[in-house]
């Protein structure tokens, strides 16, 4: 049982004690938006309540979209690639993909970031019209494994999406592209639209969000323009167009982000229709999106509340590059959200969303990495159920060496933003990924993300 002091696992009768004020109700009336599940964002994020594990997930999401294609056994037919690193940018992918090329057996693609599932236009064109868009899709898996082809691999799919390929089941050809985890479209786009995705793997590899911010601007900007100033000026207002939009839209599992007084009419709520297990609405994946519609909202309010409308903040993410931008294409990378693209727990739940189980992803982190290399590619090889074995062992010895182009510290006041912003997101990441049991260590999760570990295993509530 869940007794705890929030009316969790208790009896909810509207005489309870536990039921919330008629002040906080109306608290709580104000904040709840769209059927009473977004919440605004708080700088204050007590109390966080300790995850539940392994919740078992109820699919299909109210949001997953039916496979273009039949049923595929994707190694009997020779389909791949096998697996797909999506991200995050600015973790640790480079380094991932040329580690992996040193493993026997795993077959990069010819380019590291394919981006073979970008924005909506296949999606569109099947629904408008479904013939034209089967055979766009059909040409775009001609394309896509064209990526392979010094392996002499390849595959092809027929009028009725029937498709074969020659890569056989000892090998495991792959591709990296970053940007599939943060763009919440593009889980969706694979599950739709790859055959055989319900036997995908995928690897995604997490940094602290904060310092992957600070990596990430350096990443976007020209040498001479890339300031401590400006990195200041441009990260305290996307945080203030996150704060203004980002719960209203595009997040999934804040509920418990509250303040506490209006938590506890929230969790009330929730209890009442949910088997008084508040948090059950995670597994019925009710709180999934349609994600383009989402972006769409999250679009229209970051221009009314930018302090220039026609600054390009998130079209990479939202409607890509929409008719009224007048700024340099420079300024698309640096207002694309370097902020929004550390907010893993939405991301990772997303994933669920388009229709993937937890046992399809493999999460590792940028402190793994570096301290070990090669026990993550073994990790990697046996969720693959590949052998293990290292075909260049002085990668290994020597590490790679990348560009490192983060110039001094972060500045002290941006920073602090940064870490309160990301706190309740990383809390609630590590309540997901524990929750469905994902594929992780969990204490290098924590340790990296900065949570607390105790949220794993919570002091029992004094009666």
């Amino acid at each position: 049982d869940d007794d705890d002091d929030d009316g969790i696992g208790q009896d909810l009768d509207d005489d309870d004690n536990n039921a919330p004020t008629e002040e906080e109700l109306l608290e709580a009336e104000r904040m709840i938006h769209g059927g009473g599940r977004d919440i605004l964002i708080h700088e204050e994020v007590e109390p966080f309540r300790p995850p539940k594990a392994h919740g078992t997930l109820k699919y299909p999401s109210p949001v997953q979209r039916k496979s273009l294609f039949p049923p595929t056994d994707l190694l009997e037919a020779g389909i791949f690639p096998r697996m797909i690193g999506v991200g995050c940018q600015k973790c640790g992918t480079t380094s991932l993909y040329e580690y992996l090329r040193g493993v026997r057996g795993f077959l990069p693609s010819m380019q590291k970031e394919v981006h073979a599932f970008n924005g909506n236009q296949i999606h569109n064109q099947v629904k408008r019209n479904p013939e034209r868009g089967l055979g766009r899709v059909r040409q775009r898996m001609d394309w896509y494994s064209s990526k392979w082809r010094k392996y002499n691999i390849g595959m092809a799919c027929d009028e009725n999406l029937v498709c074969k390929g020659n890569a056989t089941a000892d090998t495991v050809p792959f591709e990296i592209t970053p940007r599939y985890i943060a763009d919440l479209r593009r889980f969706h786009n694979i599950f739709e639209s790859f055959p055989g995705a319900d036997q995908l793997k995928f690897i995604l590899i997490l940094r602290n969000p904060v310092s992957r911010t600070w990596s990430s601007y350096f990443h976007v900007s020209l040498p001479e323009e890339a300031t401590h100033e400006r990195f200041s000026r441009i990260v305290h207002e996307e945080l203030d167009l996150l704060y203004k939009c980002y719960n209203d839209s595009l997040s999934f599992t804040h509920l418990h982000h509250a303040p506490s007084a209006v938590q506890k009419a929230i969790n009330y709520f929730d209890a009442k229709m949910h088997n008084s297990d508040p948090d059950s609405f995670l597994d019925t994946l009710e709180t999934c999106k349609d994600v383009i519609a989402s972006y769409k909202r999250f679009h229209t309010c970051a221009k009314e509340h930018a302090i220039d409308p026609k600054m390009p903040w998130f079209v990479k993410f939202t409607l890509n590059y929409d008719e009224d931008q007048t700024h340099e294409f420079k300024y698309f990378d640096l207002y694309f959200g370097l902020s929004l693209m550390g907010v893993y727990s939405d991301q990772v739940y997303n994933f669920l969303c388009a229709g993937f189980k937890p046992e399809q992803l493999l999460i590792v982190t940028s402190g793994e990495l570096r301290s070990d290399a090669k026990a993550v590619m073994k990790r990697i090889a046996d969720f693959m159920d590949h052998d293990f074995h290292i075909s260049k062992p002085n990668m290994f010895e020597r590490g790679i060496s990348n560009n490192h182009r983060s110039k001094g510290k972060m500045p002290a006041e941006t920073q602090k933003r940064l870490e309160t912003f990301f706190a309740p997101f990383n809390k609630r990441l590590v309540e997901v990924v524990n929750r469905y049991n994902f594929n992780v260590d969990m204490n290098a999760l924590i340790k990296e993300m900065g949570v607390d570990s105790s949220i794993l295993n919570p002091v029992p509530n004094n009666p």
